[in-house]
């Protein structure tokens, strides 16, 4: 990656940050409205000095990831040229994948389809 990706990626990542950490401060603040000024002033204070605060957090804290979306799956690809060879020749450029065989045999060993009775068990 370079610098400047990486710079962005830590734009972001602060801005969603703040962005989270606003919106439960606004959360907070909501609560306390029956509460006395004083103690809705301290919240929101405590909100803004958190978000000024969050730049130092990301670089001294460790960091810890969730994994929202998998990872994308490295495969080797094809070339084009020899997907183009393959139609042009007539034979199937994607291999058989068993799905076709699975279909007549459902309860073949090692099928991907398994039949099912009603309440969801496998039929022998």
């Amino acid at each position: 990656m370079n610098e400047t990706m990486i710079v962005g990626r830590f734009a972001l990542d602060i801005a969603l940050k703040a962005t989270l950490l606003f919106s439960f401060t606004v959360l907070v603040i909501g609560l306390l409205r029956r509460s006395g000024a004083a103690a809705r002033h301290l919240a929101g204070t405590a909100g803004l000095i958190g978000a000024l605060a969050l730049p130092l957090l990301t670089l001294a804290l460790p960091r810890w990831e969730i994994g929202v979306l998998p990872a994308p799956i490295a495969s080797p690809a094809a070339p084009v040229s020899s997907l183009a060879a393959a139609v042009s020749e007539g034979s199937d450029p994607i291999p058989d994948s068993g799905w076709e065989a699975a279909k007549d045999n459902p309860g073949e060993a090692g099928s991907p389809v398994t039949p099912l009775d009603p309440r969801g068990r496998s039929v022998p």
